[in-house]
């Protein structure tokens, strides 16, 4: 396939022509190069796992580890959960939080002696963790730590492999020690022995029927005064000494218990990378399949500029969060004194935007297979309702907008920051460079906007005041938090395809210009509305986003095709027959 070439296609329709602040002209990037040559599948994939070619040959820990659990998103939903849950969140915790003493607990987890669960949700506690009601209670006499759960609303709540399977939990309870109050810790709490038998005060049951992922034993946790011993409690950040004495190298409760979860992030970078491989699996399915399936006649269903306007979008947006994910895991690897601010507002942003874009991606792919979609062997109808779930756990979507948010516009208060004037738009030319401008001036109006709007209330009410006008506009802090993820995630694809291979850089500029153009058309209203663009601009721009997607479909979407097996996914976990086989020939 790599070898085949694609006969020149039609030239793209005349774009918006931008202005620089000092009048001069933008340079236009012109696309219609990709028309001409496929990029190489084998070099493709290359470029987009080159994080697990530096891994191969460095051994690096953390890519290495990254690379094992993706790999099972592709097998299975549920195993790759139920894994992410024992290594990441429990074991990951335990790593993280606990010392030397700990380690004897990780190498039974890595034999699978030790299942693990993660015990910090609470039925009436997912976002809220600092508000979390179990209790852990030093007593000195005896140099342990009682756990209970003292209400039903205490108690862990949807925790991953407590139903039937979990040896052992990370409680995260409030630590008392001589009657005060230190905030959330982490403990290690024993829920059954070796014959699966509860320990003495654990009771756990299954959370009962789900919409999906049924290969993970969600369950509850009830603790009535559950004794564990005084090394339980992961204390790399704070220790109990013998006599009952509390200590920690961060005196502020809210800073300490920051800290500790930071841990967390490796688990929503997982989660967003599950999304953004199972838009992978279903673009290559509903792709493939729309390639071969004629209707009215001989005509393929992919000619159809309705299925381009939805696969081929999917297709753009599914390139873009792989490669703004690649770069994450670098500044991760990176590290550095300021990477883990970095690092939680980049993975929240992405996290979010992944997981909602893999609802709309998978939905679109559904559909564009007709009932073909439906069957449960084609596998988008399951990742359906087994992903469903991922817009919530590893922190709620809506919540996460709003922690990049957040960061946005504390600086923009503090540094009294006010709008600028969009870029200047004339006759047509919709270059990368004036897309990435659009997309940067809008997340700035935001910014300032909301900014000034805190600002004004906290100047006349104080503090307290400024908060609540936060709250009072939370639905512009998620559009704010949209706009980040947008521009960063449009930057993150620009740079990587400057980055590429020669052979591959048409193609992904392609793809970039239509993942950008269909961004400001989600965000159409922001433009319209202050004048940024004009009616006539946004149907030049919707006329050249349907241009970019005539070029990935031509030839009976060739190059589209190209680029799906660029992720090199394997027919046999593809599985779906109407993408592997010859759906002609389909017998239920």
């Amino acid at each position: 396939m790599a070898s085949r070439r694609l006969a020149v296609l039609q030239q793209h329709l005349g774009g918006l022509r931008v202005q620089d602040e000092d009048g001069s002209e933008l340079e236009r990037q012109a696309t219609s190069a990709a028309a001409t040559t496929l990029p190489p599948p084998d070099q493709m994939f290359d470029f987009l796992t080159r994080d697990n070619k530096q891994l191969r040959a460095q051994i690096f820990e953390f890519l290495k580890f990254q690379a094992a659990l993706e790999c099972l998103s592709f097998c299975d939903y549920s195993l790759a959960i139920k894994s992410g849950v024992h290594f990441t969140l429990c074991g990951g915790t335990i790593a993280k939080l606990g010392t030397e003493k700990h380690h004897d607990v990780l190498r039974a987890m890595d034999t699978l002696e030790l299942p693990g669960s993660f015990g910090m949700t609470e039925l009436g506690h997912g976002s809220n963790v600092m508000g979390i009601e179990t209790t852990a209670v030093y007593d000195p006499a005896t140099q342990e730590f009682i756990l209970n759960t003292p209400n039903n609303e205490a108690s862990k709540f949807w925790i991953g492999g407590v139903a039937q399977t979990a040896r052992i939990s990370a409680i995260f309870a409030q630590l008392t020690v001589n009657g005060k109050n230190e905030g959330p810790h982490v403990f290690i709490v024993h829920l059954r022995d070796a014959n699966g038998n509860f320990m003495p005060g654990v009771r756990c049951a299954d959370n009962g029927p789900k919409q999906g992922l049924l290969g993970v034993d969600n369950g509850q946790i009830w603790l009535n005064n559950v004794r564990v011993p005084r090394d339980a409690l992961l204390d790399r950040y704070a220790t109990v000494d013998t006599a009952g004495n509390y200590r920690s190298p961060i005196a502020n409760v809210q800073q300490r218990f920051g800290t500790m979860i930071g841990g967390l992030t490796t688990g929503r970078m997982l989660i967003a990378q599950g999304a953004v491989d199972a838009c992978k699996i279903g673009c290559t399915i509903a792709i493939r399949y729309a390639a071969d399936r004629p209707q009215f006649g001989d005509r393929p269903i992919l000619s159809y500029l309705t299925h381009q306007r939805r696969l081929f979008v999917g297709l753009a947006t599914t390139y873009a969060f792989h490669l703004a994910m690649l770069q994450l895991k670098q500044v991760v690897v990176k590290g550095g004194p300021d990477a883990g601010k970095q690092i939680h507002i980049v993975s929240s942003g992405l996290k979010a935007g992944a997981t909602w874009h893999r609802v709309k991606i998978l939905q679109d792919c559904r559909e564009c297979c007709g009932g073909m979609g439906f069957l449960a062997i084609n596998r988008i109808g399951p990742m359906l309702n087994d992903m469903n779930v991922d817009t919530t756990f590893e922190g709620d979507n809506t919540v996460l907008m709003a922690q990049v948010a957040k960061p946005l516009l504390d600086a923009a208060v503090k540094a009294g920051m006010t709008s600028a004037p969009p870029p200047k738009v004339m006759e047509m030319d919709l270059c990368k460079t004036c897309v990435g401008r659009l997309l940067a001036w809008r997340e700035q109006m935001l910014t300032a906007g909301l900014a000034a709007d805190m600002a004004a209330a906290a100047a006349k009410g104080g503090p307290n005041a400024g908060m609540a006008a936060f709250d009072d506009n939370l639905d512009r802090v998620t559009q704010l938090g949209w706009a980040w993820t947008d521009r960063h995630t449009f930057a993150a694809f620009q740079a990587e395809a400057a980055a590429a291979p020669a052979a591959l850089q048409p193609a992904l500029n392609l793809l970039a210009l239509l993942y950008g153009l269909t961004r400001i058309e989600a965000g159409v209203e922001c433009y319209l509305s202050t004048g940024a663009l004009s009616g006539d601009a946004i149907k030049a721009l919707h006329a050249k986003a349907n241009a970019l997607c005539r070029e990935l479909g031509a030839g009976n979407g060739r190059l589209a095709l190209a680029l799906c097996d660029g992720f090199g996914i394997p027919d046999h976990l593809l599985q779906a027959p109407i993408a592997v086989g010859n759906w002609r020939t389909f017998e239920g």
